[in-house]
């Protein structure tokens, strides 16, 4: 038995997991944990004294209840009406727009030197190996 198995075990109480508990430290810390769960809620409950009880209940009817706020139709037409006049001057500001598309240079190498302003001679990219220290 694996360890998944054996907590669904010990949560659900159905079977008998012992054999597992003794080589499971884990386990055995959840099994005595979902026990003394168990005693607490086995427990006789508190009784609470009735006027206790009339008092939260008046507590709790003079609490305020907010009104949720509901959009009516104006509101509704002022939001729409947001919305058209964005779409009308972003398709005005778009008029003007060349729609031509810049052709770029099929070497990307060339395009990032040029874009970056690395403009370098070839004849500076020599490679020189490195020569061994002497000692």
């Amino acid at each position: 038995m694996n360890c998944t198995q054996a907590r669904k075990l010990i949560i659900s109480g159905k079977e008998d997991v012992s054999g597992h508990l003794v080589s499971c430290p884990s386990c055995r810390r959840i099994y005595l944990e979902v026990n003394e769960a168990m005693s607490i809620l086995d427990e006789e409950p508190l009784k609470v004294p009735e006027q206790l009880i009339q008092q939260v209940l008046k507590q709790t009817e003079s609490i305020p209840v907010t009104k949720s706020i509901r959009m009516n139709l104006t509101s509704y037409l002022q939001v729409a009406a947001a919305i058209i006049f964005g779409i009308f001057i972003g398709h005005k500001a778009g008029e003007g727009v060349d729609t031509n598309r810049i052709k770029s240079e099929k070497d990307p190498i060339n395009q990032y030197i040029k874009a970056h302003h690395l403009n370098i001679e070839k004849e500076d990219l020599v490679f020189t190996p490195l020569q061994p220290k002497e000692q």
